[in-house]
């Protein structure tokens, strides 16, 4: 139920990233253990690099890998 969301959150928040732009911020998250973002495509629309901001304050470099459009999904 309801009662589970603040552990649930609490395991998921490492996965949660912020997607830093000039134009703005995004979020997306870590879906592979290699590092694979997954974002919406709006967030990174003309870019080929971006910043991803982990929770722990930890920034690092992201290569926008590929976007769609038509579903708002885009790989950093």
């Amino acid at each position: 139920g309801w009662a589970a969301v603040p552990q649930v959150a609490a395991r998921l928040a490492p996965s949660v990233v912020t997607i830093l732009t000039p134009g703005g911020n995004g979020s997306g998250v870590v879906y592979t253990p290699d590092g694979l973002v997954i974002t919406n495509e709006h967030v990174v629309r003309g870019l080929d690099t971006v910043q991803v901001g982990f929770a722990d304050g930890q920034r690092v470099a992201g290569v926008v890998r590929a976007v769609d459009p038509v579903t708002d999904l885009a790989l950093v």
